[in-house]
């Protein structure tokens, strides 16, 4: 029996993939009659992550790889032509990772999926991620950053990956599903996906159109967001305050602070023309051929210029602003419930060493998301699989 090719969608972050799992975890029966296997390890899970494969590509211990090649080896004696992997995690893996999980697959042939998005609307939705995760940075001062590492940094330098997956799977291997065109058509990514990349005249409809697991919020909760993080670290509370608010938003009354953080709105804007995102613009071009469908060989994204409404700091200055915002960090963080002392101040210690705090969190969230996974719970981080470090070794031609 021929094996089945494997395709694998990689995200990255803030391109759909949770509406992508969305539709293939509701479409799973269409497309077996297809000849298209998407693996289910939880038939009740609301969308498909194979966050079982991520950790086996990266895993150094015999037995998880050992067990994760015995389940593909099961699927693949189903009879299927294709299967479909995915999950956000991925894309975040090295090169010997990468190999490692194609040969868990026992497959000849493994195609990468990858969606392309624009800077001007990714960053911002990217920032939000990170505060979610405990971020305190601005959306300014995030942008800096990026900018300032974007030879290190997925977000801005897409190739990074790209290099990496070619090197490991062949560039005729690659698919990258160009995001922001299908999106500015009001074109359909599933659809997409099923007609470009696995060949189906007649994909099923997107079961999942409409659907929507995660929602940016409005300026002033993001803003609020951050400021309780910043609470969160001088009172030594951890990164995740965003499950405390979620969880007790209801019962706040946040009306006054929205109304002093209203009138402080502002915009900051990301402009994908500027000259210090040219050259990752240029390389990106050069795998323009390896667009899906009719976007084969055209722009891989257009490039335009967006503000982002946000609440500016001078709202800090308006009386009570400040107070209103320790109150409610205080009917979430009740001292009782804090770990550590009370401490006005940020500690030293933690001042120093908060990039590498940053870090831990964002391992630790990452961690959390795998457990989410395998249970089959509904994220809420569910546009962000794979906040790990950015760092990460080049191709070297």
């Amino acid at each position: 029996m021929p094996l089945p090719r494997y395709v694998i969608h990689v995200g990255p972050t803030k391109t759909g993939s949770s509406y992508l799992q969305l539709c293939l975890a509701d479409a799973a029966p269409a497309l077996a009659a297809h000849g298209v296997c998407v693996p289910m390890q939880n038939p009740q899970a609301r969308r498909v992550v194979h966050a079982h494969a991520y950790r086996a590509a990266r895993s150094e211990t015999v037995g998880d790889r050992a067990a994760v090649r015995a389940y593909f080896a099961q699927i693949n004696a189903q009879g299927f032509h294709t299967v479909v992997l995915t999950a956000e995690l991925m894309s975040y893996l090295k090169i010997g990772q990468l190999r490692q999980l194609r040969e868990l697959t026992g497959a000849e042939q493994v195609e990468i999926v990858f969606a392309v998005r624009r800077w001007s609307d990714r960053v911002p939705s990217c920032w939000f991620q990170e505060i979610v995760n405990g971020c305190i940075e601005t959306l300014p001062d995030y942008y800096t950053r990026l900018i300032n590492t974007a030879q290190v940094n997925r977000e801005l330098d897409y190739t990074i990956f790209l290099d990496k997956a070619a090197s490991v799977f062949g560039r005729d291997a690659l698919h990258l599903l160009p995001y922001s065109n299908i999106r500015d058509r009001g074109e359909d990514i599933f659809t997409r996906l099923c007609t470009d990349v696995l060949g189906l005249q007649a994909p099923p409809a997107p079961p999942s159109l409409g659907k929507s697991v995660w929602r940016t919020p409005a300026p002033e909760t993001i803003e609020l967001l951050r400021s309780l993080n910043t609470l969160g670290r001088q009172y030594r509370v951890g990164t995740r305050i965003f499950e405390l608010y979620r969880g007790q938003a209801g019962a706040i009354d946040t009306k006054m602070l929205f109304l002093w953080m209203s009138a402080a709105m502002g915009h900051f804007t990301i402009d994908d023309h500027a000259a210090e995102l040219a050259p990752y613009y240029a390389s990106l071009s050069a795998y323009a051929d390896r667009l899906t469908g009719a976007d084969a060989n055209f722009e891989v994204f257009q490039r335009k210029r967006r503000a982002a409404p946000l609440v500016m700091a001078s709202y800090q200055s308006i009386p009570g602003t400040m107070e209103a915002a320790l109150d409610i960090f205080q009917q979430l963080c009740p001292p009782g419930a804090r770990a550590g002392q009370w401490h006005m101040r940020v500690p030293p210690g933690i001042n120093r060493n908060w990039e590498l705090l940053e870090t831990k969190g964002r391992r630790a969230a990452l961690d959390n998301r795998e457990r989410i996974a395998d249970q089959g719970i509904d994220d809420p981080d569910a546009e962000d699989d794979g906040a790990a470090d950015n760092h990460d070794e080049r191709v070297i031609a």
